[in-house]
Parts: C-alpha cells; structure tokens; sequence
C-alpha cells in the first residue's frame, strides 16, 4: 500500500479517512505522457446513498494552469471510474 509522500497528502489523508472514505495515496494510472504513467496524490471513496462517491486531490503547487488542468484529463476521470 502506498504511503502519503508529504505532509498535505497525509493531512488530506487523514481528513478523509475521518469522514469515512476509503483511502489511496499515490494511486499509479495509466497517461499518454511522462513513460505512460503518473501518479493520484489522494484518492477517497466511500458510498453515500448508494452512489460511489470519489474525491481525487492533487497537493502541492503546480507550475502552471495547463498542468494543472491536465491532472484532471477525461483519460484521468476515465481510470479513476475503472478503479477496483
């Protein structure tokens, strides 16, 4: 199991697991860039009201807007639906 890098993806973490959501940090997916894979900071899920709820963080600073924009592709909402 993959352990938070950082002190955010620990206190993100941690929050959620407080309120209930199982939690992955780290998470490998599968990209078109950067050797075909890259990492989710933090993934929670947990179900409310029989529907699978998922919050997905990335910490840290980005160094511009189109990075950050990217952590959030369709491909990246695609994988995040497939996880098991």
């Amino acid at each position: 199991m993959p352990f938070p890098l950082n002190w955010s993806e620990e206190l993100v973490s941690e929050y959620l697991e407080l309120e209930g959501y199982f939690v992955r940090t780290n998470l490998p997916i599968p990209t078109e860039d950067k050797g075909g894979r890259r990492d989710l900071d933090v993934l929670g899920i947990k179900l409310e009201d029989r529907r699978l709820k998922l919050i997905h963080v990335e910490t840290g600073v980005p160094k511009s807007f189109d990075k950050m924009k990217r952590s959030f592709l369709p491909a990246t909402k695609k994988e995040i639906q497939n996880c098991k």
